[in-house]
């Protein structure tokens, strides 16, 4: 064994040789740091121990002296790195700040799987080889969901669990939700977007109640059938969302109402076990108008004033 003593420039080095002269170990002070390097019987390092500006650094190679794990500290913050028999980094755990991260890479280096942990809770990645994320779990306080996404990395369908049910939501390549399902313990729902975002179409079970709605744009006009333990009921709205005309059919017959643009009923049309009936009333809606047929009495026709409850005039 023999060991030599060396000065350059910028600093010194110590080297211990075998009996062959292969290097066994060295030692290297410069301005940039210190490094310390064991060898094998062929001269082939296999352990070093640095420390640099950006911090200490502990390395093990492979028989053809390719790094295959380092453990060291970059600015405060801890990294592993386990790598194959070509040096190339596969995977690699440190703490960025205050949250864990563990990332896989492919053997072009290039990250394929990311599982990490911020305040909220953790997530899950998985990328493709452009490293664009494909597909992200994500488990928080009130949520845990899964999303897929395209090869620009964009969301394109998605499924949430929440407290009290599951979601699920399909997107355009602008970002916008197109399609829409919620289950929860109380309702579910389906719903379909257009390429504004914009509802135009749903369909939900609440309870005892059945519901299908079809909207215009910017969700204002649009058309309501429903069915309930009462019977159905279908519902037309105007440009401005307010209620026009709603038919129902209950327990004591068919009924047809025509609403103003305040909503207020004008014209009844109701059809019972007794007969059927037509109404009209004014703006403040008094009743001003009645054309009856009842199956015992016939037809009989009333108009009243003002106040809806003086007659006017009547026939017969």
């Amino acid at each position: 064994m023999r060991a030599t003593l060396s000065m350059i420039k910028d600093g010194a080095g110590l080297a211990v040789y075998d009996e062959k002269g292969n290097p066994r170990a060295a030692l290297m002070v410069t301005k940039d740091g210190s490094t310390l390097g064991f060898h094998d019987e062929i001269g082939e390092v296999r352990f070093g121990l640095a420390v640099t500006k950006g911090g200490p650094r502990l390395h093990f190679y492979g028989e053809n002296g390719k790094g295959r794990i380092t453990l060291g500290v970059d600015k405060d913050e801890p990294l592993l790195s386990v790598c194959d028999e070509n040096g190339k980094g596969r995977i690699t755990l440190g703490v960025d700040k205050d949250e864990p991260l563990l990332s896989v890479c492919d053997e072009n280096d290039k990250r394929r799987i990311g599982l990490g942990m911020d305040k909220d809770g953790p997530q899950l990645c998985f990328y493709d080889e452009n490293e664009k994320t494909r597909a992200r779990l994500t488990v928080t306080k009130d949520i845990a969901g899964l999303a897929v996404c395209d090869e620009k990395g964009n969301p394109r369908a998605a499924l949430n669990m929440i407290k009290d049910g599951a979601g699920w939501a399909v997107y355009d390549e602008k970002g916008n939700p197109r399609a829409a399902l919620m289950v929860t313990k109380d309702e579910s729902a389906l719903a379909f977007h257009d390429e504004m975002g914009e509802v135009r179409f749903g369909l939900a079970v609440v309870e005892d109640k059945v519901g299908l709605d079809l909207r215009g744009q910017k969700e204002k006009a649009g058309i309501n059938l429903s069915v309930t333990k009462d019977g159905p009921r279908l519902g037309f709205r105007d440009k401005n969302g307010k209620g026009r005309v709603w038919l129902a059919v209950d327990k004591s017959g068919p009924q047809l109402r025509f609403y103003n643009e305040k909503e207020m009923p004008r014209a009844i049309l109701d059809v019972s076990k007794y007969g059927s009936s037509l109404t009209f009333s004014d703006e403040n809606r008094k009743l001003r108008a009645v054309l009856a047929v009842e199956d015992k009495s016939g037809p009989a026709m009333e108009f009243y004033d003002e106040s809806g409850k003086k007659t006017i005039w009547s026939a017969p």
